[in-house]
């Protein structure tokens, strides 16, 4: 159906990816996996035909219909994020097409979306690539994986958990090779001071003879010659071994993995009432989204809003940020608007021309270029790309991680995150249950990611 050939992709002055060969059959479930900017969207695009490849070439079947659905699917509709997403998905499978390109399905939905996504796609015929981090998703749909990492795609047939286990057993043997290699370096450099020290002697000895007329001047001379060549000789034997030692190492082209530092703090209140709603209701226009809310937050207490699509999770949670363009109805006590912070499900608040260091600038004019940049590090924003690529490039995970950035950087008193895994790797998704269930401040999370909630130990439910 699709096939590729020696793609290659630069982007933002860097080689995002590099002599990619694919192919996709017919029937084909493949799950495209990576870290957070690691290039899964910009491929899918590039399959779909909506992105030039910098090299190589993309053969299509004659007449193979493409369909490609991607992750920021955002209309000017009133509709939730789960409700569009549907929308696109459900005219993506029926114009019936031969290769179904699919980059985070399973954003924003709810349970019953999500099973009727996985039941429908189990009867398309065409082939089936998704670009996802939902490993309930690749268990259900998928039996092939492809990997990018460090601009190469890598193959795997099985589930996912089956490759994490792979990768694991070639982490730990490589870690095991490195540790043997290390210590023949140890030993030798060893080595190679001790010959050193021995040539150093021998010289000291040979000289002293000749000094003391021991040796005769030609005799002295052969044996201090042949002396010297043979300890240079011994030398460059231990700094060869040295260097195949060193070759070795880079060979084993062990993964270098870069965890995220981040911390979210807290503002200023250290107790009471942060928010209190009593006989509330929110509403557009004139059309009442939810009425009869009753809800009282102090400090430190975590709040988990769940529900279907379309039932106002949303909704209340920009309200609760004093979205204006929400009527609020009752009686609502809330911090100040600087003392209230959003993680939007679909980034709406990010300056899309800007970069993540002008972002951060902006917001925090008293900081140095130095104090942004270190900042961002903490999110794995590092390098030129911090200062080169503008937010409208960067991946939903990427997103993801500068509104958390922005958030940190002026501690707010309540935290407000709607659909906070969305688009996140299994790294970031990990380090920031760790954070949120440390933070200090008050916590309202919106959520359909059963397992994150449960591991987040919310104090209150709010079921709508």
């Amino acid at each position: 159906m699709l096939r590729a050939h020696a793609l290659d992709l630069d982007f933002n002055g860097r080689a995002l990816l590099a002599d990619v060969n694919l192919h996709l059959p017919s029937g084909a479930r493949i799950a495209l996996i990576g870290d957070n900017g690691s290039g899964k969207s910009c491929l899918l695009q590039m399959l779909a035909g909506t992105l030039v490849p910098s090299g190589g070439t993309i053969i299509r079947r004659d007449g193979a219909r493409i369909a490609y659905v991607p992750q920021h699917v955002l209309d000017d509709s009133s509709r939730s994020g789960g409700e569009q997403m549907r929308h696109a998905l459900a005219r993506a499978l029926d114009a019936a097409p031969d290769v179904l390109l699919l980059d985070e399905p399973s954003n924003h939905l709810d349970r019953s979306a999500r099973r009727s996504l996985i039941a429908r796609l189990r009867q398309f015929h065409g082939a089936l690539l998704v670009a996802t981090h939902d490993e309930a998703l690749i268990d259900a749909l998928c039996n092939e994986l492809w990997h990018i990492r460090g601009g190469r795609v890598s193959h795997f047939g099985g589930r996912y958990r089956d490759y994490q286990a792979d990768l694991q057993q070639r982490r730990e043997a490589s870690d095991r090779q490195l540790r043997q290699l290390d210590q023949e370096r140890g030993q030798a450099h060893e080595a190679l001071m001790r010959e050193q020290q021995r040539a150093a002697s021998s010289r000291e000895r040979g000289v002293r003879k000749v000094e003391q007329r021991k040796w005769g001047g030609v005799r002295s001379a052969t044996k201090l010659g042949r002396g010297n060549t043979t300890a240079g000789s011994k030398q460059l034997q231990i700094r060869e071994q040295q260097g195949d030692i060193e070759a070795r190492r880079n060979d084993l082209q062990r993964e270098t993995i870069i965890e995220p530092t981040f911390a979210l703090p807290a503002g200023w209140r250290r107790e009471g009432v942060v928010v209190q709603l009593t006989d509330a209701s929110v509403a557009h226009a004139t059309e009442t989204v939810l009425g009869g809310l009753h809800l009282r937050l102090d400090v430190g207490d975590r709040l988990a809003i769940t529900g279907d699509n379309g039932s106002g999770k949303s909704t209340l949670a920009r309200a609760l940020c004093g979205e204006p363009s929400i009527r609020r109805d009752g009686d609502w006590l809330l911090p100040p608007a600087d003392q209230i912070a959003l993680l939007d499900q679909h980034y709406r608040d990010l300056p899309m021309q800007a970069t993540p260091l002008q972002a951060l600038s902006a917001q925090m004019p008293d900081w140095s270029q130095t104090q942004c940049r270190l900042h961002l590090a903490d999110f794995l924003f590092r390098g030129d790309a911090t200062a080169q690529t503008h937010v409208s490039a960067l991946s939903g995970g990427e997103r993801a991680r500068l509104s958390l950035a922005l958030m940190a950087a002026k501690p707010p008193t309540l935290l407000v995150l709607d659909e906070p895994t969305n688009n996140l790797d299994m790294t970031l998704r990990m380090h920031l249950l760790q954070v949120l269930r440390v933070f200090p401040g008050t916590l309202v999370v919106v959520s359909h990611d059963d397992a994150f909630l449960q591991a987040l130990e919310p104090g209150q439910v709010l079921a709508l």
